[in-house]
This record gives structure tokens, C-alpha cells and sequence, in this order.
């Protein structure tokens, strides 16, 4: 709960009803239009066409009455008895309250215009109503948010990914919640950028989530409040059907399911942690970035990008470049690969860097390497090679000394490595270390699970 008064709230909530409501004639006079008793049929029939009751009862604003001029002290209250991040919530909920009393009373003027018990009974509920839901208020907020890119097998309901983050439902759009952000849109927008980076490190697939549902809204418009533009983050339009089954030809890429959820769980806090403290400027950011764009991209421009991404954590400096990225990719995929693989994968890193230099050099869009199988396997090699320096970069804190930390990855580790055994040996263990979801070599380029 929030920290209010509530006998302030309940005097408050009075006037207002007293100040609006005095008697039933003032109160049918809000939505009553005189022109519906004419005796011309046409202006009986433009009033019901243009100003019916329900429409003005809908357009009811209750701070043409009470408002900087009038009841200003009233006013206010309604507009502050709120914290400031709930923004306009307060006159929201009092402009429903207004609305619902206008409501029942055209519905039932003939039963109380001469009798206001049943008006009186209404009015109790209605107050019981409001008080309720303001005491469901509390500081928090929770988001709720779902895909299209991901299927949750049955069963996984109400399963915990993180300590604020849940499965909601495994529909063909699994629904997920975060709970206990603050009202601060940035907050959640953050989050799920890095939910987002964090899940394709995990699976190699691209993913976007949408949301449009947060648990301060649903209050509102459980109670009935019709005005719930409140927070950037909501988008009604589609409220009916929040869900919308709109999937992708294919069908989602992702798939988690009981086999693979417990690894789902122990990664995604992992690397959620290493991304979130990244600089801007930081070389692993960079190429965090580059592979990121290259999952909107296909063919040559894939590749491309994926081997920018990768010269990003490899160039030190312009000396034998081409050389350097070949031999430390291949250093760094052999702790992931068989050895009947690492010729394989030596042929597809050199294929994947004369693609890059000719289209970066404006030779061709289009070349005939640039395939399915290869723009698939240069990502999944760009995803773990990526996964290894995230990973690297606290372990040799410690150790670099004054050297910057990617010439002593790069030089002093993998280069050495294969020079040194005991470097080797250490640089090996140092490897063991690294957490990776690694898709089988011959099936990269088919949808596969952890």
C-alpha cells in the first residue's frame, strides 16, 4: 500500500459527491439534454442522434465544475493525494466516480427520482468500490509483457526465470511478468533491453517482446476508467485481445521446454549481470551491438556484420589482421568444437572475412560464399566467441597488469596459448569456466534447443 490518509480521503471523496450531486435534478441535468422533451419531432430526433445521455456521461469532465476557480482547495487535493510518479491517476479515478454515479442514475432515474434509497445503497457500494481500489495501490508496479519468437512448453506456468521475472502463460504468445519496478517507464524499457540481449546470447535467435499491460493499469480499468493514457507503456487499443497470435511463418525459433528450463535459469541471470555493466565504449559492447544488428540482416550483409562484431574483440592492431582473426577464432571455437570440426571451421572464418572485404569494399551486395549454412554458422560462431570475452573480461582483472584487457586477452592468452603449453593449460581452465548453450555443427543452420 501507498502512504495516504484515509479519513482525509474519505472527506475529501464526500465533498466532492456533495459538490457535484446535491439533489437528483442536479445530477440529471449533466446528462439530460431539455431538447429531448420538444415537441418538434426533428429536435427531439437531432438530440437523441448528436447529445444522447450515454455519450454525455462519457465526455463527463468533472473539473469544469470543480478546478483552479471553483473548490479550488478540492481541486488540488485530488490532483496531489497521490504520489507524483501515479501522475494523473488521481483525477482519473475521480472523474470514473463521477461517471458511474451519472451512469446509475440515468439507468434507474424512474425508481429514484422520488426515492433515493436505492440511490443512497448504490452510493455505498460505489464508495466501498473507490476506497478498495486505492488501497490497492503500493509502490511498485508490475509489467507484463509476451513474444511471439518463443514456445513454452505446457506445464511451465508460474515457473520463476528470475527473482522478479515469471512465466504467466504458455500460449502460442507465452505471457511473462515482471514484478515490483517502478512506475518509471525507463526502468522496464532497460530491463527488457537487456532480457532481450541476454536471451539471443543464450539461444542464437532473434527476439522482441511487446508489452502493453501493467498491474496499476489493469486496477483501473478493472474499476472502470475509460482515460488510461497515463504511462507511455500502454497501448489499449488492442486490450480486447493483448495475445494476438501473430507469429511468424515459421513459427516461433526459441523453445523452452522442461529439458532445457533449468538451464534457461542459470544462464540468463549470468549474463543479464556481465551485459548490464558494460560501458557504451566498451570493445564488447561494440560488438555485442554489431551482432545484434546482424540478426536483421541475411546473406553477405549477415556476415558482414558478424565479422565486424568479431574484429571488434580481435584487433589490437592493423598488423596481420586477416591472420589474427582467423587463428584466434578458431584457438577459441576449439574448446566448443570436436578437432574433426576446427578445418571446417578455419575454412568458414576465411571465406567469412574476404565476404567482408569485398562487400565493405564495395564489390558486390551479393556473393556466392554468402550462404544460408555459412551467414548461420559465422553467427553462431560470433554468439560463443562473444559469450568467451564477456566471461574473460573479470576473470583476468587480476592479471593484465597495466596492459589493456584486450591486447592481453588477445596476445597474452590466446596467442600464447598456442605457443606455451602451460599457458595453454591455464588458458584451458580459464575456459572451463564460460557457461554456453553450443548448437550441434551440423544442424546450426536448423532450429534447434538448448
Amino acid at each position: 500500500m501507498i502512504d495516504y490518509d484515509y479519513e482525509l480521503l474519505k472527506t475529501k471523496t464526500f465533498e466532492f459527491i456533495k459538490i457535484l450531486f446535491p439533489d437528483f435534478e442536479t445530477c440529471q441535468k449533466y446528462y439530460y439534454d431539455p431538447n429531448l422533451d420538444s415537441d418538434n419531432a426533428k429536435t427531439r430526433l437531432l438530440a437523441m442522434l448528436l447529445k444522447n445521455p450515454e455519450e454525455k456521461i462519457k465526455n463527463f469532465n468533472f473539473a469544469n465544475y470543480i478546478n483552479e476557480n471553483n473548490n479550488k482547495e478540492l481541486y488540488n487535493y485530488i490532483k496531489t493525494f497521490l504520489p507524483k510518479k501515479f501522475n494523473r491517476t488521481g483525477v482519473v479515478i475521480f472523474n470514473t466516480l463521477a461517471q458511474k454515479i451519472l451512469s446509475f442514475s440515468c439507468k434507474n432515474e424512474n425508481q429514484i427520482k422520488d426515492d433515493n434509497t436505492l440511490f443512497l445503497s448504490f452510493l455505498k457500494e460505489e464508495l466501498d468500490s473507490f476506497f478498495s481500489l486505492v488501497e490497492k495501490f503500493t509502490d511498485k508496479n508490475d509489467y507484463l509483457f509476451y513474444t511471439h519468437n518463443i514456445h513454452i512448453e505446457k506445464g511451465l506456468e508460474k515457473e520463476k526465470l528470475l527473482d522478479n521475472l515469471f512465466i504467466l502463460s504458455c500460449d502460442k504468445s507465452p505471457v511473462f511478468v515482471l514484478k515490483n519496478i517502478d512506475y518509471d517507464i525507463h526502468q522496464y524499457w532497460n530491463f527488457e533491453s537487456l532480457l532481450i540481449k541476454s536471451i539471443v546470447l543464450i539461444f542464437g535467435e532473434k527476439i522482441k517482446f511487446y508489452q502493453e499491460l501493467d498491474s496499476h493499469t489493469i486496477n483501473l480499468k478493472n474499476y472502470g476508467c475509460n482515460d488510461l493514457a497515463l504511462y507511455s507503456i500502454n497501448n489499449w487499443n488492442s486490450f480486447a485481445n493483448p495475445y494476438a497470435n501473430q507469429q511468424s511463418l515459421w513459427g516461433p525459433e526459441i523453445i523452452i521446454n522442461k529439458e532445457n528450463i533449468a538451464e534457461v535459469k542459470t544462464l540468463l541471470p549470468q549474463y543479464m549481470n556481465i551485459i548490464k555493466n558494460l560501458d557504451k565504449d566498451d570493445y564488447k559492447k561494440i560488438s555485442l551491438d554489431f551482432y545484434m544488428d546482424s540478426l536483421d540482416k541475411i546473406g553477405t550483409a549477415k556476415i558482414t556484420y558478424n565479422v565486424i562484431a568479431l574484429e571488434s574483440l580481435f584487433n589490437v592492431n592493423r598488423i596481420d589482421i586477416k591472420m589474427n582473426f582467423i587463428q584466434r577464432g578458431v584457438k577459441l571455437l576449439q574448446n566448443f568444437y570436436d578437432e574433426i570440426y576446427w578445418e571446417a571451421i578455419e575454412k568458414d572464418l576465411e571465406k567469412a572475412y574476404k565476404i567482408r572485404c569485398d562487400y565493405t569494399h564495395g564489390t558486390s551486395q551479393r556473393h556466392k560464399d554468402a550462404t544460408i549454412e555459412l551467414s548461420k554458422k559465422i553467427s553462431e560462431y560470433t554468439r560463443i566467441i562473444l559469450i568467451v570475452f564477456l566471461y574473460l573480461s573479470p576473470q583476468v582483472e587480476a592479471l593484465k597488469g597495466n596492459t589493456k584487457e584486450k591486447k592481453y586477452i588477445n596476445e597474452k592468452l590466446i596467442d600464447k596459448s598456442l605457443l606455451y603449453p602451460i599457458i595453454n593449460e591455464n588458458f584451458s581452465k580459464m575456459m572451463k569456466n564460460i557457461s554456453v548453450n553450443v548448437k550441434d555443427f551440423n544442424s546450426v543452420v536448423e532450429i534447434t534447443n538448448l
